[in-house]
This record gives C-alpha cells, structure tokens and sequence, in this order.
C-alpha cells in the first residue's frame, strides 16, 4: 500500500513527483556548463578585475565619493 500526498492525494511514489521541472533542468545544465568554461575577456577587462582585487586585498576601504564604476572602469 503507497502512502499518498495530502493534498492532492497523489500516491507519493508516482513519477512525476520525482522529476525536476525542466526550466530547473536547463538551469543546471547552464550553471555546469558556466562553471566549466573561462569566460573570454579581453586584456583591458583581466586588468581592470586584476586592479579591483588588488585594491579590494589591501585592507583600505574603497572611496565612497566616487561614481559608480569608478573601481571597475570597463569601457567597451
């Protein structure tokens, strides 16, 4: 004897309890693929990252009177 859901009184056991959606599906498959591939930038963007961890590693704390982008200046 299955036991069932409460509300639906769906036996607990039936299939399609057990499947993901498929928008989450394809939601991992896009994490996975985006945690195994480097992403393309160009030169100007690895230094800027590279200048923004620096200043983020050295303890100061980032000016607040500046604009927004100021410390990760990408111009495309």
């Amino acid at each position: 004897m299955s036991s069932t859901t409460p509300l639906a009184g769906i036996p607990a056991d039936h299939p399609l309890l057990h499947q993901e959606p498929r928008g989450y599906r394809m939601a991992r498959d896009v994490q996975i693929a985006a945690s195994a591939s480097r992403p393309n930038y160009s030169q100007q963007i690895e230094q800027a990252i590279q200048r923004l961890g620096k200043a983020l590693e050295s303890g100061v704390p980032l000016r607040r009177d500046v604009p927004r982008g100021f410390h990760l200046n990408i111009v495309a």
